[in-house]
């Protein structure tokens, strides 16, 4: 009788340790996964935010370089007399019907 009640003992202890261990080792990698989870869901998070970044960047150096393109010819034609508003303009004038 005592070598059947060892093997059940035996058993009873392995069992008990073995759910034991499967137990702890879930919890371990449910922990790890919900890092890895975390971990991921932070680097998207800073991709997508320097991926906008970047593009407002490059939108406004596109409008910021067509507003200095413009006001650079606008200046230009300011300091060299040639007007662009109004009557002084030259594509405003009509053509005259004399031939040179």
């Amino acid at each position: 009788m005592e070598p059947l009640l060892s093997v059940l003992g035996g058993g009873l202890a392995a069992a008990v340790v073995t759910i034991g261990f499967n137990v702890l080792w879930d919890k371990k990698k449910q922990k790890a996964s919900e890092d890895w989870e975390f971990r991921r869901y932070h680097a998207n998070q800073v991709h997508f935010a320097t991926a906008g970044l970047m593009e407002v960047f490059f939108a406004a150096k596109i409008e910021l370089y067509f507003l200095t393109a413009t006001l650079e010819t606008l200046l230009a034609g300011s300091e060299s007399g040639n007007h662009t508003s109004g009557r002084d303009c030259p594509a405003a004038r009509r053509p005259s019907n004399s031939s040179p």
